[in-house]
Parts: C-alpha cells; structure tokens; sequence
C-alpha cells in the first residue's frame, strides 16, 4: 500500500533518474502496482485534479503505462493497482462526468456518531498504549457533542490522542486520558469556547 497527498505534483508521475545511483525511481502508481495507492486530500495537490485522474484512470484502465526515460525513450509497463481517492471536497468542482463515471464507486463517510467516535478513541488508546481513566471516554464524547455548534470527525480522535501523547512527552510522564487532559488539549484545538465551532 502507499499513500500520497497534497505533495504529488507532476513532477512525481514520471520515472525519477538519479544521475549519481544512476537509478529511475518509479512513480507512486507504479510502486503500487499490485495493491493500493490512496491520495489523500485529493483536490489539493499540486497539479490540477482533472490532469491526476487522466494521468491514471485512463492507463489503468488498458492495464498498462507509459513512461519516460532520460534519453527520450518511452517504455510500457504493466498498470494494475486500486486506487482510493479521498477528499471533503465537492466531487463535481474536481472532475467532469466523463472521468468521475470512470470511478465507480464513490463512498460518503459521514461524521462518526457519539458511539462510534468513543470506540475509534479508545480503539487508538488501546494501539498508542494510553491509559483511559474511568468516564474519560465518555467525558471526551459530552465535550464534542454536547455543543451544536461541533462537527466531530473521525480524524479529531486521532489529533485529540496525539496533543495528550505529546503533551505527556513533554511533561516526562507516561501518556493518560483523563478529564484534566481532555480539557487542556481541547482548549489548545478544537474549541476555544463553548459557543464556537471547530477550529483549523
């Protein structure tokens, strides 16, 4: 599996020769020829979203690619990858009819509900090893829902976790979830009073 995002710009959808190696470095997509390459942010790399989904659709489509070498040859090789396309932005701002009916499946993730967003939280404090004291799970999910104004992701687990690692590290101690912490941490990103929204 390899995973990209907003640094791909058309610079690394060709071969990449080391003139001191004297080597090619292989593209993303071919690197992941076989499994899976995902492009994350999609909408927000360097190069236009419109120019990235012909670049690859329509070679994985005849299963294979073409790429070029230093001396202006061309070579052919095989294309076979899946490849996962994430974004939060509007799908029909980034492509026409024509490419996005190439991809068929398109899959809405919605905001995780109070319960799924407790398990994901406590899922990555069983992974990173942190300590969760008792109700601190359930304080974290009153915190985020109680306020209307909030749109807990999924993603706010994973940076809410990382502040409390981060912040332990800091303090020279071993990481917890707490109530203490989650106040400290959610003071510092996601809401600065109980009447606003998100912040980032």
């Amino acid at each position: 599996m390899i995973t990209d995002g907003a640094e791909i710009g058309p610079e690394v959808l060709d071969l990449a020769y080391d003139p001191g190696s004297r080597f090619y470095q292989a593209p993303p997509h071919i690197k992941a020829q076989g499994g899976v390459l995902i492009i994350d942010d999609f909408g927000r790399q360097k190069i236009e979203a419109r120019e990235l989904l012909t670049r690859w659709l329509i070679p994985l489509e005849r299963g294979w690619d073409t790429l070029s070498l230093i001396t202006g040859e061309k070579v052919s090789v095989p294309f076979n990858a899946q490849i996962l396309f994430a974004t939060n932005l509007n799908v029909n701002q980034l492509a026409d009819d024509a490419l996005l009916r190439r991809i068929l499946y398109k899959v809405k993730i919605p905001n995780p509900r109070a319960e799924d967003f407790a398990e994901i939280l406590r899922q990555l404090c069983r992974q990173r090893r942190v300590l969760v004291t008792d109700g601190a799970l359930d304080y974290v999910v009153q915190r985020l829902y109680g306020q209307p104004a909030l749109e807990p992701r999924a993603s706010h687990a994973r940076d809410l976790l990382d502040m409390v690692v981060e912040s332990a590290a800091f303090d020279g101690r071993d990481p917890v979830l707490d109530r203490e912490g989650v106040d400290r941490v959610l003071s510092m990103s996601v809401t600065q009073h109980e009447d606003e929204g998100l912040g980032g």
